[in-house]
């Protein structure tokens, strides 16, 4: 076995065409293919870490006034409707949200003091928009808010 037999040659070759096929791109497209994987784990990382903006802030035109005969129904209304009364801006409004979600219907407008933020005075100023229909606190198919005319 001196190296020199027929199939030492052949494994030889097939040695050397494996190793010298296994770079198939240049060094010039390695190096480009590199970049470009770089850039596109950097715009991945970079799309992970910002927040999707589901909850980007609403823009709204708020009124001084309200018009005669607005009602919100509190056991329906969500957060939006909410930011229409005085005193109640978004963030006051989504914890009133949440806070009916974990306690259920409400029957009276003084319950709303539960909610971080809501005193006597704030009740005061929302009382003339706001209405409580606990039986039908559950029932999605009624219109949620109503304006009108008297």
């Amino acid at each position: 076995m001196d190296g020199t037999e027929p199939g030492s040659r052949v494994i030889r070759s097939v040695r050397q065409a494996i190793l010298s096929s296994a770079s198939v791109l240049r060094r010039s497209d390695q190096i480009v293919c590199a970049l470009l994987l770089v850039a596109a784990l950097v715009g991945l990382t970079w799309h992970a870490t910002i927040p999707l903006r589901a909850d980007a802030p609403v823009e709204f035109a708020r009124t001084a006034w309200l018009p005669r005969g607005f009602v919100v129904d509190g056991n329906r209304a969500e957060w939006v409707e909410w930011t229409l009364l005085p005193g109640i801006g978004p963030t006051l409004a989504r914890r009133i949200v949440e806070q009916r979600r974990r306690e259920g219907p409400w029957e009276r407008i003084e319950q709303l003091q539960t909610v971080p933020g809501i005193g006597p005075r704030r009740i005061e100023a929302m009382r003339p928009y706001v209405r409580f229909d606990p039986a039908d606190g559950d029932d999605q198919s009624a219109p949620r808010s109503s304006a009108g005319a008297e």
